[in-house]
């Protein structure tokens, strides 16, 4: 199988395993989005854009570099990235998945600093996915106060805030420890 090829079908097996399932991702759309966030009907093509130029910086990091680490780098953090929005949707936690996708957000941004090193071209293809990404978990963190105000309920679960998480992580590992103990 041609590189090409591999790479392609590496890039799509992680979006697709990141993809929330349909009842997840219609909680999500439910949620309130800051009013400033009208492109959001142009994001498919805004992430097809971003994709492709993922996509050909990795293809020209691959060719200079050789071998297939650079892809196994980028597909880390391209899965850390895309996880934050699974994580957001599965866990009903804006803030968890916020807390995530900025952690990715500067792994991304130090592989786009590494990539200029190696190819500047390679780095500018980054660059969509860099900026969009900054939008995208920007307006999530705008989503928590919107979201969280209140008793407000969303598909019978409550849209967590920043001070429920720790309450959230807490009664989580409670119930794993009741699991664990013997009978």
């Amino acid at each position: 199988m041609p590189a090409w090829l591999a790479i392609l079908l590496l890039i799509e097996l992680v979006i697709i395993l990141t993809n929330p399932n349909e009842r997840d991702y219609n909680w999500m759309q439910g949620l309130r989005r800051p009013a400033w966030l009208a492109l959001h009907i142009w994001s498919p093509l805004i992430r097809l854009a971003c994709y492709l130029g993922l996509y050909l910086s990795l293809l020209l990091v691959h060719k200079q570099l050789g071998g297939w680490n650079a892809v196994i780098v980028y597909l880390v953090v391209i899965a850390l990235n895309e996880a934050s929005v699974w994580i957001t949707c599965r866990m009903r936690s804006l803030s968890l998945g916020t807390l995530i996708g900025a952690a990715a957000w500067v792994l991304f941004l130090i592989l786009t600093l590494g990539v200029s090193q190696i190819s500047p071209v390679a780095a500018l293809g980054l660059l969509p996915y860099l900026i969009w990404t900054f939008v995208d978990h920007l307006a999530q963190w705008q989503m928590i106060g919107l979201n969280s105000v209140g008793d407000h309920r969303l598909a019978g679960r409550r849209v967590s805030s920043f001070h429920t998480f720790a309450q959230e992580l807490e009664r989580l590992r409670q119930s794993m420890t009741r699991r664990r103990r013997p009978r």
